[in-house]
């Protein structure tokens, strides 16, 4: 979930030809975040403790996660400026085209009830 608005910023201010480099990095990156992150949380969290102290120690874990996390947007939000849409590029909000996007019809297929075809199988 992270990752998309990263993969958004990388392809909204990195150049055309250096952006799998980038994406590249911003894969390692997350891996070794993750790594990382599972370490830290190993040395943290004592299996051996008791349920209350186990608790307070799993809680420790996602605290330090959401300020890790908070840091990094706070830095990204400081740092990268973004560039305003253009008034003849911006599409005007319409609400019942936006809501038609979550609808499925589904197109008639060779397996679907009511399709006829002589070319069925």
């Amino acid at each position: 979930m992270a990752n998309s608005p990263w993969s958004a910023i990388i392809a909204d201010k990195v150049p055309l030809h250096q952006r799998g480099l980038a994406s590249g990095f911003n894969g390692l990156f997350s891996l070794l975040g993750t790594a990382f992150g599972s370490i830290v949380a190993g040395i943290i969290v004592n299996k051996n403790d008791a349920l209350p102290l186990y608790r307070n120690e799993i809680v420790q874990i996602f605290l330090l996660i959401a300020l890790v996390q908070s840091l990094f947007v706070a830095y990204t939000l400081l740092t990268v400026k973004e560039e305003p849409l253009a008034l003849e590029r911006a599409i005007p909000f319409r609400l019942k085209t936006f809501m038609r996007a979550f609808f499925f019809k589904p197109a008639p297929t060779p397996i679907s009830p009511g399709y006829c075809s002589d070319a069925f199988w």
